[in-house]
Parts: C-alpha cells; structure tokens; sequence
C-alpha cells in the first residue's frame, strides 16, 4: 500500500496508544461516538476489531442533528453499519435550530448537544468513558485556530487525549492515514458537504491555510504542530500544579457567592503567575468558558489601584472590586442602600430597614459597668436631649475619642478600612444639628467621651 499503512500496523498503533497513553482499562463498557463521516467510521472499525484484544464492550451513539437534509440518510447508515459489527446503535434526535441559545452559533449548539448527548448515553449505561474520531489534523487545525485569533499556552496544547471521560484513541494517525485505510478496507462513509465550505474558519484552515504550509514551508507540518501541541500541554500541566500549590497563599476567602485575593501576594509573582490566579479566580466563580484575556488584565490593573473604592463589571453578572488589599470577586452587585434618619428615645430598642440592623439603647450607671462589656458607651449627660440614627451624608466630621481632632467621617472610614459597601450602611448616633457622637459598631465621638467625672453612661448596641 502506498505510504506504507498496513491494516495490522493501523490497528496496533491504536491498540498501544488506547493501553498505554489512554490507559484504557479493560473489561469495561465504553461509548462509540460514530456519525458516519470517514473520521468516524475508521474509530467504529478499529475498534470493533479490537474489541476481543482489549477486552472491551460497545456500544454505538448517533446523534441526529435535523440540520442537513441528509441526516436521516447518515442515520440509517450509522444503525447498519452498527448492526453489521453485532453493536448495539443508540440514537439522538435533537432540534439544534430550537435549542440554539441566543449569540451561539449552530455549530457550537450541534457540539454542546452532541457531547451532552453522548454523556447521557454514558451515564445510562454506566460505561466508562466515550470513545471520538478526533486524529492528528484535527489537532494541527486546532492550534491553528487558536494561533489566527490570539491564545496562550493553554490554546496550544490543542485537543486533549483525554478530557472530561472522553477519550481519543486515533490521535495517534494522520487524515491521510484514515483514508488510505478506508481505501484499502472498502469501508463506506458519508460524506458532510459543509465540512467544504470555506464560510466557516475551521474549514479554511483545513482546505487552504495547512495545505499552504504543508506544500511551500513544512512538508510535515501535521507532525511539527502536534509536537507543539504536545509540549505546551505537558508545560501547560507544570504550571498548573504549580497555581494550585500557590493558590491557598492567594486566596484569602473562598465561597460559592464569594472570593478574595489577597493583593500583595499577587502582585508579587511573575505576571505569568499572576494571570494564572486570575483566570483560576474567574473560573472558580463563573466556569471555565467565556473568560478573555481582556478580562483577566482589567482584574489586573484594578488590582494594581490604590484606595478603597475600585471596580470592574466583568461578563456573567461578575463583580470584582478592589478594597484596599483585597481583590473581592462577587456575584452580584448591591444595590444601592437608600439613606435613613430615625428618631430615638432613651432607652429604647430600634430597628433600621435600610441597614437591616437592630440597636439598643440604654441607661447605666459607669460604676456598675463590666470592663470587658460590648458596645459604645457615652457620658449620657453630654448628649443632647433629641438624638437620631442616620446614615452618613456628605460633608459629616467625626473627631473619635481621644483624637487630637476631628476630620472628615469619609477620610476616617477610610484609614480604618473600612469597605464603602459597609460605610453606606453604618448608623451614626447623632443630634438633629448634624453633631455625630458615635459610629456604630466602631467608635465613640471625643464630644461624648466618658471620663472620670462620668456618672451615667448610654450603652449603645449593634445587634444583627
């Protein structure tokens, strides 16, 4: 045979690298994903001839697409080639054109199902993984895309052995190979006239752009691609292992409505690390798929902003805001807290709608109050006789309790560090004139400072 592709030394290159780089197991059920092309047609042979060698069951998925007049066609013929081999032949009808979300393409909605198809098959039959037809070109067109639009070294690692329990058994052969052996073996196939049609990217690619390389730069381009492939992933697997042993030092919080990196951290490693962290933060909280290098250097240079009040709006309703050394990654943005003034009695208890919060207030004598007791205390009889709790408006001076002066509340929030999402909730204990005796939960103004001449005390409480 020209090329020297014999049918035995075909099927045993397969064999070794279904054993050996696959670690397929035998006396295992697996799932044969055929539709009928020629990629498809050689993994439903093959295997079916290996089925005693390496002790496998099998069964056959088709998926019906309804997108090609010919689908019913490629169908039928799936189910007897199926039934010639003695395999059982599992059958798909989906509608892709209604099921197609809105900004997905055909292709990718046909691709979605059909992996959620063949999924489902597996899980029914309890197989082990899914076998698909996917061969060296695929993967030298693949890293090619991914080269034509922009990537990383994760988009050079091209098409994986295995992901996700899918398994790519003739990784191993060329397209060449594959039709030279359904040449040779008089094997049937059916023939997908939009794989042609030079609309689409991937078969411009295919049809002009490798054909051009192969023919006036790289007669072995196939080869030189999947070695590049193959490079990048193992590289590509180092540095992973590597984010994950660093991320417990970066991560701070971590949640399903939340996550914080800590910046300093961060911003300390090699940016190659630091986009790591990032689009690790990012698929953690919303998934792998989606996320742009856009996206990750717009959470960079927020993280490299100074202050307390930063954010980005980043796809898939995520937020992420820079509060002083923390990179916040939340699910939602708040809503904007409405402002509150309300009159308080002493003593009393009181709720806030606005805030949510509970607070109570009440008379004490100082000499009967424990060191270690929660709350603010006043000197009750430095306060005015009509008091409110209010939120914070602009322009409010707070002078804290043993502070030289006051300053602006905002610019004291601030050098305590406290978030602005909290700053607009926080209740301000204050008199009708504007005068902020204290800060909830934080700290009492000098104005109402207890001292050795103090006798009765307001305790003020925050309760949630």
């Amino acid at each position: 045979m020209e090329g020297g592709i014999e049918l035995q030394s075909l099927i045993e290159r397969v064999k070794r690298y279904s054993r050996d780089v696959l670690k397929m197991r035998p006396g295992k059920s697996w799932i044969l994903g055929v539709s009928g092309g020629p990629d498809s047609m050689v993994l439903l042979d093959v295997f079916h001839r290996l089925q005693e060698i390496l002790d496998l069951s099998l069964a056959v998925v088709h998926v019906n697409h309804g997108l090609r007049k010919e689908a019913d066609l490629e169908q039928s013929f799936v189910e007897k080639q199926a039934k010639m081999r003695g395999l059982q032949c599992i059958v798909y009808r989906k509608n892709v054109r209604a099921l197609k979300k809105k900004g997905q393409s055909l292709e990718e909605c046909a691709r979605v199902v059909r992996y959620a198809c063949l999924e489902q098959a597996r899980s029914t039959m309890n197989a082990e993984g899914i076998l698909v037809a996917h061969h060296q070109n695929d993967v030298a067109e693949t890293v090619l895309l991914h080269l034509v639009r922009g990537t990383g070294l994760n988009g050079l690692k091209g098409i994986q052995p295995v992901r996700n329990r899918i398994f790519r058994p003739l990784l191993t052969l060329r397209r060449e190979e594959i039709m030279l052996y359904l040449k040779e073996n008089g094997i049937p196939y059916c023939e997908d006239a939009s794989n042609s049609d030079t609309y689409y990217t991937r078969n411009r690619i295919r049809g002009i752009l490798l054909p051009l390389l192969q023919e006036a730069f790289n007669p072995q381009i196939v080869t030189a691609l999947n070695r590049l492939a193959d490079l990048a992933g193992e590289d590509e697997k180092a540095l992973q292992a590597w984010t994950e042993v660093l991320w417990p030092k970066i991560c701070r919080e971590q949640s399903p409505e939340r996550l914080i990196l800590w910046a300093p951290e961060l911003l300390r490693l090699p940016v190659g690390m630091q986009r790591r962290m990032v689009r690790k933060a990012l698929t953690v909280m919303r998934g792998e798929s989606g996320w742009t290098a856009r996206d990750v250097e717009d959470v960079l240079r927020l993280a490299e902003k100074s202050g307390s009040n930063h954010r980005v709006i980043l796809k898939k309703q995520l937020i992420c805001r820079k509060v002083y050394q923390e990179i916040q990654f939340d699910w939602d943005e708040p809503s904007d807290s409405e402002p509150f003034c309300l009159p308080v009695d002493v003593p009393g208890s009181f709720f806030i709608e606005q805030n949510g919060k509970s607070y109570q207030l009440t008379l004490w004598n100082w000499e009967q109050i424990a060191p270690d007791r929660p709350g603010l205390f006043l000197d009750a009889q430095r306060l005015p006789e009509k008091l409110c709790l209010r939120s914070r408006r602009p322009g409010d001076v707070f002078h804290p309790a043993g502070a030289p002066g006051g300053k602006k509340l905002k610019s004291w929030m601030i050098d305590r560090k406290i978030p602005v999402s909290v700053r607009e909730t926080t209740a301000l204990l204050s008199g009708m004139d504007g005068t902020i005796y204290a800060v909830a939960g934080w700290a009492a103004s000098e104005m109402a400072a207890v001292s050795e001449e103090t006798k009765t005390v307001l305790l003020l409480e925050e309760k949630e």
